[in-house]
């Protein structure tokens, strides 16, 4: 039975990154676990934990794989510093990381199939119950994410409606004074945004030609569709971070930024050379 949904992606467990993941994971899980009980935790709590941010990991991993899917190396760049944020963060937000990364493969296509009525189903009462229990920053970038498909080639109509019912979904939020909430954000918190959001927009600018395809090899991956996924979910993190202080806890997605930008601050030298012609 072939799976046709846009939202699934396959995992060839003989590739030798699967491999190398499916080790740090197994590790996460065992040194997140030692690490709860050592603070204190109950067993039933430090499996809950473990658990929890090695799904972080595992997320982190597959947003940058999708951000940059020539990058099976650099994926994993972003590991390092994600352990040491989730020694000291409880709280993950694995729902809405989930939801961020099923809509960056509906605009990338990187699954090798368009996004079907079932998708775009699952995805509005997906968005519905983040709106309700999280922020209508949801459903709002699900709109964009979903219209922006649509705008690019091969776009589908069936994605209007949808979109803009969400669209409405959001906008109707406004109507009610907490969606606008006063955070307290720390220097760490700060430069963390400030480093890494620069750091990946100079990425996605020098993302040009991608080797990469989708699944089942159906055709090459657009650098276009994958540069506005990027800039669409780092608008959508900002927002986050910005209206509700979601940052640490969005951790996963940070370092997925950060991994595949580090190896490019090299290429900040090509911009000095027309200067100094």
């Amino acid at each position: 039975m072939v799976v046709r949904s846009s939202l699934i992606r396959g995992f060839d467990i003989k590739e030798k990154s699967s491999k190398w993941l499916i080790g740090i994971l197994i590790a996460s899980l065992i040194s997140f676990y030692i690490w709860s009980i050592y603070s204190g935790n109950g067993v039933l709590e430090a499996v809950k934990h473990s658990l929890v941010k090695t799904m972080g990991f595992y997320l982190s991993w597959c947003f940058a794989r999708e951000l940059d899917p020539d990058a099976k190396v650099e994926a994993f760049y972003g590991l390092a510093p994600l352990f040491i944020i989730f020694i000291f963060v409880d709280e993950v937000l694995i729902l809405p990381g989930i939801f961020f990364l099923l809509l960056t493969r509906i605009l990338t296509r990187s699954s090798g199939s368009m996004v079907t009525n079932f998708d775009l189903i699952f995805v509005l009462f997906f968005s519905v119950y983040l709106y309700f229990f999280y922020s209508f920053i949801f459903p709002l970038s699900a709109s964009i994410f979903i219209f922006a498909d649509y705008k690019l080639k091969g776009g589908q109509k069936r994605n209007i409606p949808y979109a803009s019912f969400m669209l409405i979904i959001s906008l109707l939020s406004f109507l009610n004074l907490y969606t606008i909430e006063k955070t307290e954000t720390s220097i760490i918190d700060i430069l963390m945004v400030s480093l890494i959001t620069p750091m990946f927009a100079f990425r996605l600018s020098t993302l040009k030609n991608i080797l990469s395809t989708s699944d089942r090899d159906k055709y090459f991956l657009s650098p276009k569709r994958i540069k506005l996924a990027g800039i669409l979910l780092l608008m959508s993190s900002t927002a986050l971070a910005i209206n509700y202080g979601y940052i640490f806890q969005m951790g996963f997605l940070w370092m997925a930024m950060l991994g595949i930008s580090i190896p490019h601050i090299k290429n900040l030298k090509t911009l000095q050379k027309p200067l100094e012609g």
